[in-house]
């Protein structure tokens, strides 16, 4: 039987269900945890928002739901601007994004035609522009203690799988829309090339490295203050993720990366003996884009997408059930269906493609929202080196 194949024990494991498995947590709200970071409003954004919602209210009227009132701004983002439309059919979710996340409107869209109802519906999209009009799904539940936040985990899981499953065949059309290539055969030489990029003087861009635009300073957030996400740091696999600052690499650290290619191209070439085909990996799948309502599902933000092995997609998943509850990690990995033991497996592969994701974000950014983020490339290379040094 394979991995996918043993989904069908679990399509009936309905939210209730799995409110009774996950056992009790301690009382109180335990709602989204991230690291308090500012957001700002990009030149991009600012510049496009204005375009893209006369684009978004001309596509409506054509549906006949026309715009009854002015967009709500949903909060400014490093790499993105949101507005809430009304309309006579209920709300509207128009989503900006920039240009290094440019494929998010056709990922999104080759997605949603797949796996209607476990993605946001796409109501239009302008690929080119970054410009994605979704039905608005939302905000997403909060739950009310630990036991819930589990259940979540356990619901989206499998949820999760069935739409990598059903995005297989699309992984060339994912490729063509522009979605990163972090396929298990190119992963080693990626990550020697951005070992590379960042332990050298003067980093050379590459392919995840697009130099920034040239849009000027960027303003800060100057809206009501933005929630904090909680406890620091965010734990992403094994490894604890922080952003902002972030001390050099050390000399010991950076010879570990730089002869580290063989020991990434080894468990590459494990991870591929699995057997299972290439697909969307969603880079940011943690609770925050995990909106569970009625026993239904729904997997937002697709910005943070690639092409890759399946399981890139859970190791992310996995750690943000470990920073939650750690004894959760084996029923949510089985609940996606993936055999026991994966995490050791998937280590070093995720945290290259998390690594040359964030490297690719980074770049794009400049003045305000840069310096936010500034540490998130050396911590993930800093935990490359630590799973180098331990795997050998």
């Amino acid at each position: 039987m394979t991995v996918w194949t043993q989904l069908s024990r679990f399509q009936a494991l309905r939210v209730s269900d799995c409110l009774r498995l996950s056992g009790t947590g301690p009382d109180g709200r335990f709602g989204d945890r991230r690291p308090t970071i500012p957001r700002m409003t990009t030149a991009f954004a600012s510049d496009a928002l204005s375009t893209a919602q006369r684009w978004a209210a001309d596509r409506l009227s054509v549906a006949g739901t026309p715009v009854t009132g002015p967009g709500v701004p949903l909060g400014p983002r490093a790499w993105s601007a949101h507005l809430r439309l009304p309309t006579t059919a209920g709300s509207a979710f128009l989503k900006v994004t920039a240009p290094v996340f440019r494929h998010e409107p056709e990922v999104t869209r080759l997605l949603a035609e797949r796996c209607p109802g476990a993605v946001p519906a796409v109501l239009a999209a302008e690929p080119g522009r970054g410009w994605l009009l979704t039905a608005d799904y939302g905000p997403q539940p909060r739950p009310a203690d630990r036991a819930e936040l589990v259940a979540v985990f356990l619901a989206a899981a499998p949820v999760l799988a069935r739409v990598q499953r059903e995005a297989a065949p699309l992984a060339p059309a994912l490729l063509r829309a522009g979605c990163p290539d972090h396929r298990l055969p190119v992963l080693p030489d990626r990550f020697a090339a951005l070992v590379d990029a960042c332990t050298s003087a003067a980093p050379p861009p590459g392919p995840d490295s697009p130099e920034p635009p040239s849009t000027g300073a960027e303003p800060p957030f100057s809206g009501a203050e933005p929630p904090s996400y909680g406890a620091e740091p965010i734990s992403y696999g094994a490894e604890p993720i922080s952003y902002g600052a972030e001390p050099p690499l050390t000399g010991a650290e950076v010879a570990r990366l730089r002869g580290g290619r063989g020991q990434v191209a080894r468990a590459c070439a494990a991870l591929a003996a699995t057997g299972l085909p290439d697909t969307v990996v969603h880079l940011d799948c943690w609770r925050g884009n995990l909106v569970v309502r009625d026993d239904a599902v729904l997997i937002a933000d697709w910005a943070e997408s690639a092409v890759g092995h399946p399981w890139l997609s859970l190791d992310v998943l996995l750690g943000d059930v470990r920073a939650v509850e750690p004894a959760a990690e084996a029923a949510v990995a089985d609940a996606y269906g993936a055999p026991a033991g994966t995490a050791p497996l998937t280590r070093l592969p995720a945290l290259v493609s998390r690594a040359l994701l964030w490297r690719s974000a980074t770049r794009s950014l400049t003045g305000a929202a840069r310096a936010a983020y500034a540490g998130t490339v050396t911590a993930h290379l800093r935990a490359l080196a630590t799973a180098l040094e331990e795997t050998r």
